[in-house]
């Protein structure tokens, strides 16, 4: 058994996932396995991923024949890994030399579920270490914190109590903010390092495709339906296992949709689209978002000044 698992979903990525593959080889530390998971792509990823593990046998390639989400393919890792402590790398980033060398001596001294560590933005340099926090799910929800996952290394205990008690279900957006939930919820014991252990490359893949203006009502139904699916399992997720959140939980739902709906308006580039994206809101029946956002969200957007309408 390897000390480290390290979990790798791809999704059509051949010839963009070099610099990932060779940070992995490059560790310092070299007792861990890596488990890649072709979600269904339409090139030869998986051929690629084959490939890897001919060369190495600490490198194992799974493939599902259609595009099953990120969800299922995290989820598919999970179950495969036999490493001591679990590791998420996304295809399109890297880690640093070190990162494996510093995590293993860092569990080795402590018995925490979960150890957060810090990251840096790239090409740009922007270095982000982990915020103080007893609580790292109300941080969370009160939005000082991204739910990404790969920002934490977890116990395999941690990540086999979450096979055990959830299953993949599709979804393309929200699918960080779900596993955090499960992830802190079973790991009691949480800490933090001051290393700076991943590079997450703001100019490839998903992070990159955030950023075109490409946005229009079809994809936007789209995401505010994968925030919908992904918020309705982790509210069940908690219902069950830590009904205290219930209301913490209902908030972060509604963050979700209202940052969707920002991203969007934002990236359209013409405000005056904003009518249209509330109509599709209401449309989708998502009521107590549209009065969220007619009532409270935008209404702390206008100020009343004389009789007139100032937009804030």
């Amino acid at each position: 058994m390897s000390y480290f698992s390290i979990l790798i979903p791809a999704y059509n990525q051949v010839g963009k996932m070099d610099k990932c593959i060779e940070s992995v080889l490059g560790q310092s530390f070299v007792d861990y396995e890596v488990i890649m998971v072709d979600d269904g792509s339409t090139d030869a990823t998986y051929d690629m991923l084959k490939d890897f593990e001919k060369k190495d046998g600490r490198f194992h390639a799974y493939h599902y024949d259609e595009n099953g989400s990120l969800i299922k393919a995290r989820y598919t890792g999970m179950q495969q890994a036999s490493g001591q402590v679990i590791v998420f790398l996304d295809s399109d980033d890297y880690l640093s030399t070190d990162a494996l060398s510093k995590l293993h001596d860092k569990f080795e001294k402590t018995d925490a579920d979960i150890v957060r560590f810090g990251f840096v933005f790239e090409p740009e340099g922007r270095e982000i270490l982990p915020i103080e926090t007893e609580d790292v799910l109300q941080s969370i929800y009160d939005g000082k914190l991204a739910p990404a996952i790969w920002r934490n290394a977890y116990r395999k205990r941690v990540i086999d109590k979450a096979v055990e008690n959830i299953s993949p279900f599709y979804c393309n957006m929200g699918e960080d903010s779900f596993f955090s939930h499960v992830f802190f919820t079973f790991g009691e014991k949480v800490d933090s390092m001051d290393d700076v252990l991943y590079h997450y490359e703001t100019e490839t893949g998903m992070s990159a495709s955030e950023t075109e203006n490409k946005v229009n009502l079809p994809k936007f139904r789209k995401s505010m339906k994968d925030v919908t699916v992904s918020s309705e399992h982790f509210i069940d997720f908690v219902g069950k296992f830590a009904p205290q959140r219930n209301e913490e939980v209902i908030k972060a739902r509604m963050n979700m949709w209202i940052s969707v709906f920002f991203q969007f308006i934002a990236n359209d580039k013409d405000y005056r689209n904003m009518i249209e994206y509330m109509i599709e809101v209401k449309n989708m029946g998502l009521e107590e978002l549209f009065d969220h956002l007619c009532n409270v969200t935008l209404k702390k957007k206008v100020l009343y000044d004389e009789g007139y309408l100032k937009i804030s």
